[in-house]
């Protein structure tokens, strides 16, 4: 059995249409259509439901893909393990990083990475989860920071850094650096939250803010970090934002960052394909996004206000 042939049926699995999964794999849907029914000749089964939208995997199709995945993997794990041997690290990687992250860690990890391994080509892509989850099941980034999202079976998590929503507001209010603030007593903010384009933070806001312990006199959307911090430091706005944007020290001079009377965590997870094993030059990155983050959360542990319990997974 041909692994590249296995990587066409995972593709067209995941895509449910051979033309997609053409795009995906730069091929032709032909070609894709071949070597599918050579696959399905071979194994003497049928994969696919063939319909007017596209396909439908058979019994067999959904018993082959989670196998497909493992052999894929293996292949790809062995392959890895076998070039390491050498000791050289070298290659192209490609990294996703959402904003917060990006502002927080992304400078001082490059500037380590690059002295360290200067033969590795590095690409960096800027973007929210979910954008970074399609780059990633599209293959066009190796891996990337995100955070929760659907489990996807073709996509491997590992939570590396969880966080915690705080409060950013401009120096002139006054707010305390130590003493939680309460969100939902007079006197009521007016609040700028993360827009629902970002949907894995605004989705974290959702619940306390329908029960009401979050209450506010105003509140707008704004989809990008770095001019909400903006319009915060320059108005009498505040921001629930997650704990990184401390520690990247935008407008320091300016914003003032307290905790809050809510506990609202954010889990991060280092996200890749089931069948792309990071190699040794992306889990070195990994490694020093890690040691980066250990840092920030060590830095937020001033945002704490009590001794809760292990955030979930």
């Amino acid at each position: 059995m041909d692994a590249r042939v296995l990587t066409v049926f995972v593709a067209a699995y995941e895509e449910g249409n051979f033309s997609r999964a053409a795009e995906r794999l730069n091929a032709t849907q032909p070609g894709i259509s071949v070597q599918i029914s050579t696959l399905e000749t071979e194994l003497g089964v049928s994969l696919f439901e063939r319909t007017a939208r596209g396909v439908v995997p058979t019994a067999a199709g959904k018993r082959l893909y989670p196998r497909a995945l493992q052999i894929i993997h293996d292949l790809r794990k062995t392959e890895l393990d076998m070039k390491s041997l050498s000791g050289v690290i070298t290659g192209k990687i490609t990294v996703g990083i959402p904003p917060t992250l990006s502002m927080a860690i992304l400078a001082s990890v490059l500037s380590t990475y690059v002295d360290a391994y200067p033969d590795v080509e590095i690409r960096i892509f800027e973007a929210y989860s979910d954008t970074l989850i399609s780059l990633i099941e599209s293959a066009q980034i190796d891996f990337a920071l995100v955070a929760p999202l659907p489990n996807h079976p073709a996509i491997v998590y590992e939570k590396v850094f969880t966080d915690r929503f705080i409060l950013a507001s401009n120096n002139d209010l006054g707010l305390s650096e130590r003493i939680p603030v309460s969100l939902n007593e007079p006197p009521l903010f007016k609040y700028v939250v993360p827009s629902v384009l970002r949907r894995s933070l605004s989705a974290l806001l959702e619940e306390p803010l329908r029960e009401g312990r979050i209450v506010p006199a105003r509140m707008i959307e704004i989809d990008g970090l770095a001019g909400a911090l903006e319009f915060i430091a320059s108005s009498d706005w505040v921001g629930l934002l997650p704990s990184a944007t401390a520690y990247s020290r935008f407008g320091a001079n300016k914003i003032r960052f307290s905790p809050i009377s809510e506990d609202i965590y954010i889990n991060y997870f280092v996200a890749h394909l089931r069948t792309k094993p990071l190699d040794a030059a992306c889990s070195k990155f990994v490694e020093l996004i890690t040691s980066e983050l250990s840092l920030v959360e060590h830095g937020s542990s001033r945002f704490r206000i009590s001794a809760p319990g292990k955030p979930d997974a």
